[in-house]
């Protein structure tokens, strides 16, 4: 692992001094194969994810702020699938399955969307979901879109190209063809921003990663995935160890799940994890994985940590995001840390190099799709936004989402203060004044945490 870091590294350098590419860009060229996106969210407190209806945020206001801060504390992962058959109150979802991060699926939940709708048609003769691959080409056949080949590999992923959308259907309609072709992490709503697609489900809707891509970049971590039988994606775990969901449109789709720490007994002997876990010598006979058919209609929650490999079964369109929040912040920052460290090993006889933070940021940046000075940046503009929140909170005398809010600040605030006091956050990662104002929005944040008695 680590003379791929180091190879990694020397080549970004390489092209970098060639031909003076910002690092920005050559973080996006390097990430474009693992970087998800699409579906436009327009805010934290009040419009649903397609700028359509509004979700009813004072849901949120609903969870107990004591409770979800002692569930996150004892976090219990789970060995199993949990089914939700039946809405839940989005306070017990919270405590129950966010901040203890466990595995569930929704089942039917997507069922009322526009695209199940209408991207779908039934076939007569065996009444079975089929992809309107009319409808698709008439309405965005002209569309530019990712597709990832499952018959090749770039490193430990699928080799990727871009296609014309009407293209890809011809092939989609083909009865035999030789390559595997899936098309991925497709920005659909960037590219339509006035078609509504879908209505991101209550529970997944407190979502800072997408809030702060909205707020402050173009790109976002939502998007859509429409794939043939047998197409599929390598085993993971997701990016930045987010969280995931997953909701199912047309078609079936096997996953397999390994539990957090379970997959480390899958690692190969340079401490690599296989690409494919269904094809190891222990798959049949081991009893740590979760196996699970999703079907038309469910949405998949898949936490933090959780290492899975999905297969689609038939022809099949799905919708993800991936996301943050203040109950997986901190998988987020101990990821990151590791990342860190070993990018740092890996380049470790660079070391009396005066830049050499720097370039190990950069080389961070470039191998996890973010580094300490963007990880910051968010939790900034997060910690800002709840400020606000708040402060109109105590002027208007409104409580709609004040306990929430609240939850994210103080979560906000221990990643902060280990940050900053343990010397994580130090000048050699950021300049003198980004720290202070990091400092400064840390202050605000534990006044608004003492002024509502916490």
């Amino acid at each position: 692992a680590h003379s791929k870091l180091t190879l990694v590294y020397y080549g970004l350098l390489l092209i970098g001094t060639l031909v003076q590419l910002s690092p920005y860009w050559l973080h996006r060229r390097y990430c474009l194969m693992r970087s998800p996106r699409t579906l436009n969210w327009v805010g934290y407190c009040g419009t649903a994810s397609d700028g359509g209806n509004e979700i009813g945020m004072a849901v949120l206001s609903e969870i107990d702020l004591k409770l979800a801060l002692d569930s996150t504390a004892g976090i219990e992962n789970g060995s199993d699938i949990v089914i939700i058959n039946d809405p839940l109150a989005y306070g017990n979802f919270f405590t129950e399955f966010l901040c203890r991060n466990r595995l569930c699926v929704l089942k039917g939940f997507c069922k009322q969307w526009k695209s199940s709708n209408r991207w779908t048609t039934k076939n007569v003769v065996t009444e079975k979901l089929e992809i309107n691959t009319a409808y698709l080409r008439n309405n965005f056949g002209s569309a530019i879109v990712p597709v990832a080949n499952c018959n090749r590999f770039h490193f430990n992923s699928h080799l990727k190209e871009n296609m014309i959308f009407l293209t890809y259907l011809d092939y989609l309609e083909q009865a035999c063809v030789k390559d595997l072709l899936y098309l991925k992490d497709w920005h659909f709503t960037k590219v339509f921003p006035g078609y509504e697609a879908y209505q991101v489900p209550v529970y997944f809707s407190s979502d800072w990663l997408n809030e702060f891509c909205d707020a402050h970049m173009k790109d976002d971590y939502r998007f859509v995935y429409i794939g043939p039988d047998n197409s599929w994606t390598p085993f993971h775990a997701d990016v930045f160890r987010s969280y995931s969901w997953s909701a199912n449109i047309c078609g079936r789709k096997e996953w397999v799940f390994y539990p957090p720490g379970k997959e480390k007994k899958l690692l190969n002997m340079d401490y690599s994890l296989p690409t494919d876990v269904k094809a190891t010598k222990t798959y049949e006979g081991d009893g740590d994985k979760i196996v699970f058919l999703q079907e038309e209609g469910d949405v998949i929650f898949v936490p933090s940590n959780w290492f899975h490999q999905v297969t689609n079964i038939g022809k099949t369109i799905s919708i993800n995001h991936n996301w943050i929040n203040g109950t997986n912040i901190h998988y987020v920052w101990n990821h990151l840390k590791t990342s860190l460290e070993e990018v740092k090993s890996a380049i470790s006889d660079c070391s009396d190099a005066s830049d050499w933070q720097e370039q190990c940021q950069i080389l961070l940046k470039a191998v996890e799709g973010i580094d300490y000075f963007e990880f910051y940046k968010l939790l900034k503009c997060i910690g800002e936004l709840r400020v606000l929140l708040l402060q109109n909170s105590l002027t208007t005398g409104c409580k709609t989402n004040v306990n929430h809010a609240l939850f994210d600040l103080i979560k906000i605030d221990r990643i902060l203060k280990e940050a900053v006091y343990s010397g994580e956050m130090s000048v050699k990662n950021m300049c003198c004044n980004e720290l202070k104002e990091y400092m400064k929005v840390e202050t605000e944040i534990k006044e608004f945490i003492n002024k509502f008695g916490l």
